[in-house]
């Protein structure tokens, strides 16, 4: 199977029991309003292509295995950071997939009660026997392997057949509505468009507000959320299949989307009132007698669900197994992990464990929050909350400044905000809470749903407002306000730039007292041994250097390579703290492991700016040294950091010899500049 097309197919996965069910619905009552679900996606990937190559080329560069890595990784591969990703993704994509769900129960319903007269307890265990079903499915596609940045070409195959099935059914529905049930594609838009006229004399001005909130969140979530960023990121096998994907994909949302309002036509038309308009596309071919088409319908139905919930759950897996269960017990000397041999089996045991527990949390919360509500509703509950995720990854690729107090600061106070204005509201719909009708003890201007007075607008568009607008201007102004350290905007340079040659030869010639027969035990524990020495020997070959062999010394070229290999079965964070560990007994200690980790970010070019102020400081005579900086001597035109014990300084060559010369025999100390 032509790579592109596979690619560009399977990024159909966004097209979930929401666009192929709730769009219908949407239509049937607000019209228009169903538009945005496609008008995102089709956008960014029309218009902000280039950004999205972007994010593939850095992902690929640093081995990312999810948008959490990701957002880690970026900000200083910063656990905490990940972990709070994590949880945000977890919290927020759980009501997508009970969604999900429902939309696979009542499916199986609409198409059974009539001919086996299914009660409702078969109903429910129909739905719970789908949950294991799609737990089972997760499990086997995509916890076969350690390494989750490889690609899963078998499971990408797979849901881009799904995308395909579900393409032909949307289809066949459509198709069968314009000519069977009315006369052609133009007779049933007039249908459609005499419908939106009336509906348009009830609607208020508060619809354009929504509309745009709306696209903004389908542009966000088609590359935020979980299951999509690993599609359309972890997945790609070749930026040039972009290409083909940037037209193919849209396409795919136009060819659904223009028989959404025709479909809904005929079930407001054909059906009797007060018929739920997320069942047109089942109800429609049952009312005229087409129970094969009808079939077919809930086939692409259940094809949408199921690819759904296997990318998303492995994608969480991922998540959950590399940034929060991993790290602590990375940490914890209770389970000795540094001395356990094989962890290839408790990486591959804690993901299936965790898509076990999410799909078991989903199914909780469709049958305890779910009730009567629409699945459009549900979704975009689900895309406000990964929409959090906006200002860290866009100003991360295209914003230097972004820092990690900035990114963890607008996602603490977005993500507080949507479970106020957004979660609490939807949890607490059904009772009788004073909470959203007077506010919390009586304060009406603190409503979740009209917060400091702001009224007139949908629950989703009020919710966003809020929190993606203070998400936004934390992640902007703390920043401003205070201003990264270097060595976090040296992160920030490395992560964002590609190697120069300088730095690749600079790398080989440092070197430390661990070997590579250590790096080889390290990787036989995650990998096995033949996979393990090839990797070390590609890497060889591929520098034009001779084959290495188990005594000699680790350049940090290796262990880089090594980490990079690490990051894709751990992510990017626990590769570190395990490449640390590992190595920390090897006559070093872990800060000097961390330092040469870190010595190719620090080998870059100053601005200006930087430049000028270090030698402002220096014409002046100040004699205290920034401890962030532990600075200070410059070698041609460059400056030249190197982490250092209690901040003493280590410069370049010539004067690099004076300044160890004298910080060896306690004679020079961090407050002291040596000209």
């Amino acid at each position: 199977v032509a790579k592109p097309w596979t690619y560009s197919l399977a990024l159909g996965v966004y097209a979930t029991s929401w666009t192929f069910y709730g769009a219908v619905g949407r239509a049937a009552t607000s019209g228009w309003d169903f538009l945005p679900i496609y008008l995102g996606p089709m956008l960014v990937f029309l218009f902000a292509s280039g950004f999205v190559a972007r994010l593939i080329e850095l992902s690929k560069r640093h081995n990312i295995t999810s948008i959490a890595d990701f957002i880690g990784a970026r900000y200083g591969r910063n656990q905490r950071l990940a972990m709070f990703v994590t949880v945000v993704a977890v919290l927020g994509v759980v009501p997508y997939i009970a969604l999900q769900l429902k939309a696979v129960a009542f499916g199986f319903e609409l198409l059974a009660h009539d001919e086996a007269n299914i009660d409702g307890r078969v109903f429910d265990n129909g739905a719970l026997f789908v949950a294991v079903l799609l737990a089972a499915f997760a499990i086997l596609f995509g916890t076969r392997q350690v390494v989750a940045s490889e690609n899963h070409h078998g499971m990408v195959l797979a849901i881009a057949f799904e995308s395909t099935v579900k393409l032909l059914a949307f289809l066949a529905v459509g198709l069968f509505v314009c000519y069977q049930v009315y006369d052609g594609f133009g007779d049933a838009w007039r249908h459609a468009l005499l419908r939106l006229d009336a509906q348009a004399e009830d609607r208020d001005g508060r619809w354009q507000a929504g509309f745009a909130v709306q696209t903004l969140l389908a542009a966000a979530a088609v590359l935020c959320l979980p299951r999509q960023f690993h599609v359309t990121v972890v997945e790609n096998a070749d930026t040039g299949d972009l290409k083909r994907a940037r037209w193919v994909f849209p396409l795919f949302l136009l060819a659904i989307s223009v028989f959404v309002l025709p479909i809904a036509a005929a079930g407001l038309d054909l059906l009797q009132p007060g018929a739920s308009g997320d069942t047109f596309m089942l109800a429609v071919p049952l009312s005229q007698g087409q129970g094969g088409l009808a079939l077919i319908a809930y086939l692409g139905g259940f094809s949408t669900a199921t690819s759904m919930v296997i990318v998303e759950t492995i994608a969480l897996s991922t998540m959950i197994s590399n940034e929060l269960v991993l790290p602590a017990l990375l940490r914890s000397k209770r389970f000795q992990l540094a001395e356990r041999g094989d962890l290839s089996g408790l990486i591959k045991n804690i993901r299936r464990a965790a898509i076990i527990a999410i799909i078991a949390a989903a199914y909780l919360y469709y049958r305890v929050y779910t009730g009567p509500g629409s699945l459009t509703a549900i979704g975009l509950l689900s895309f406000a909350a990964v929409a959090q995720f906006v200002p860290a990854i866009v100003g991360g690729v295209l914003w230097r400044g972004g820092s990690h107090a900035g990114a963890q600061t607008g996602l603490l106070l977005g993500f507080g905000l949507w479970i106020y204005t957004l979660l609490l509201p939807a949890l607490l719909m059904d009772g009788d809470s004073s909470l959203l009708a007077q506010g919390p003890f009586g304060i009406g201007w603190l409503r979740p749903q009209a917060l400091f007075g702001l009224d007139g607008l949908d629950d989703i568009s009020h919710g966003t407002l809020w929190s993606l607008g203070i998400n936004l201007l934390a992640y902007l102004l703390v920043p401003l306000l205070a201003k990264p350290g270097l060595r976090e905007r040296l992160q920030a340079g490395r992560f964002l730039e590609v190697p120069s040659a300088a730095r690749t030869a600079r790398e080989s010639t440092s070197r430390i007292a661990a070997t590579v027969g250590d790096l080889l035990v390290l990787l036989e524990r995650f990998f096995d041994a033949d996979r393990a020495r090839l990797e070390l020997d590609l890497h060889a070959r591929r520098l034009g250097r001779p084959t290495p062999k188990p005594e000699d010394r680790v350049s940090s070229e290796q262990a880089r390579h090594v980490e990079l290999l690490l990051s894709g079965a751990l992510g990017a964070s626990s590769a570190r703290l395990v490449l640390g560990s590992a190595l920390g007994g090897r006559d070093m200690q872990l800060e000097d492991v961390i330092r040469l980790l870190d010595e190719t970010a620090h080998e870059i070019q100053f601005n200006r700016e930087l430049l000028r102020a270090s030698l402002e400081h220096l014409s002046q005579g100040v004699s205290v040294v920034d401890k962030d900086l532990c600075l200070v001597g410059w070698n041609r035109r460059y400056l030249e950091l190197l982490d250092y014990p209690d901040g003493l300084i280590k410069v370049g060559r010539p004067i690099a010899e004076v300044f160890r010369y004298n910080a060896g025999r306690g004679l020079l100390g961090p407050g002291d500049i040596e000209t």
